[in-house]
């Protein structure tokens, strides 16, 4: 195998860039994706990407998107690290390793703090070999419509399209749950307003109100206009409305002609002290979204309030897997999971580790 070295990106490395990831995370990112995540459209005044070479070719990088946050009560910048890939060629050599080395002895030193999503199958270079916490590894929860598109995500696609076939009797059993939910449902005077393509500045507004003690990546108009303008992707605002106040909003996110849905924000951050907003806002958006073929919650929402929607935490899976004998447990697929992790070099902070001490949406998400 040829020897790997690891640079700072130069503009002519960006159709090999594109090109790797398309490869390795079967995207369709572009051009327009580039200035949008990296470029002259995105948060940072330079890309701050790495490279990694070998005989000439591009075969790994690794970016970083920097933030504003607000973490153990106080106003901090965050780092995030983004698109992590190696040309499996080149995975068993270290390259992905000597790639975060790398990056955390550059760019650690322009924020307070490093936070991260990471693929579930490179959580443990991370926090074993690379010093980062796991804060949660939360199993995701979805409500499903179209049980194919699960097992497909599970790597089953011999066994998606019959799944599949069950489908339109799921939506009928679901539009029954919707109804019966919507007769027991809380006598309010809640308004809800759908807005495509919202303002930056009316979520930042709703933020603002409504801001969260937990940790959390700060959502200003800055930082929502530039999130919501990823190219590909459809967002929606869903706003609860008492008169002319707005007390809680859901924001949506899909690729666009995709089927599955995401909440990928969400404010109050604590839905328990408001359950009839967020039962309401709920109810419209999965009336919304009955042809979606999953719906995906964050896992931080309230279990009481999702389960009553018909929203599963696929943690059930992984205990099937660990109850039934292995010869039959070990066929299950393993459950989708959403990992966060953090590192604090400077040991400034308290508390980093346990997850009830942060708000996490899929927004905070850069792969998302």
């Amino acid at each position: 195998m040829s020897l790997v070295s690891v640079r700072e990106y130069d503009p002519s490395d960006r159709s090999a860039f594109l090109s790797l990831h398309r490869d390795i995370f079967s995207s369709t990112v572009d051009d327009a994706w580039f200035e949008w995540k990296y470029g002259q459209q995105s948060l940072s005044e330079r890309p701050r990407l790495l490279v990694a070479e070998a005989d000439d070719s591009l075969v790994g990088a690794l970016g970083y998107i920097r933030y504003d946050g607000h973490v153990d009560g106080r106003s901090v910048s965050l780092l995030q690290p983004a698109d992590a890939m190696v040309d499996p060629e080149y995975r068993d050599g270290g390259t992905f390793i000597e790639l975060l080395q790398s990056g955390a002895d550059r760019y650690g030193t322009v924020a307070d703090l490093q936070v991260g999503y990471p693929q579930s199958d490179t959580t443990r270079i991370y926090t074993r070999l690379l010093d980062w916490d796991l804060v949660c590894d939360s199993s995701r929860v979805w409500r499903v419509h179209d049980p194919g598109t699960l097992l497909d995500y599970a790597g089953r696609e011999s066994l998606a399209g019959s799944a599949s076939r069950l489908a339109p009797l799921l939506r009928l059993g679901f539009r029954g749950l919707d109804t019966l939910s919507g007769l027991l449902a809380d006598s309010t005077d809640l308004s809800v307003s759908v807005v495509s393509d919202p303002a930056g500045s009316t979520l930042a507004s709703v933020y603002a109100d409504h801001r969260p003690a937990a940790n959390h990546i700060t959502r200003n108009g800055a930082y929502y206009d530039w999130r919501l303008a990823k190219p590909g992707h459809q967002y929606t605002a869903y706003y609860a409305r008492e008169g002319d106040d707005i007390v809680g909003c859901i924001v949506t996110g899909k690729q666009v002609g995709g089927r599955r849905v995401s909440i990928c924000d969400y404010l109050p951050a604590r839905p328990t002290e408001q359950p009839a907003v967020f039962r309401h806002l709920l109810r419209c958006v999965v009336a919304d979204h009955i042809d979606a073929a999953v719906i995906e919650v964050p896992p931080s929402l309230s279990s009481t309030l999702v389960r009553r929607q018909g929203f599963v935490d696929f943690g059930v899976v992984e205990t099937l897997r660990e109850a039934l004998p292995d010869a039959v447990g070990d066929r299950l697929p393993e459950p989708p999971r959403s990992p966060f992790i953090v590192r604090d070099e400077s040991s400034a902070f308290s508390g980093l580790a346990e997850c009830d001490n942060w708000h996490l949406a899929q927004i905070e998400n850069e792969a998302f």
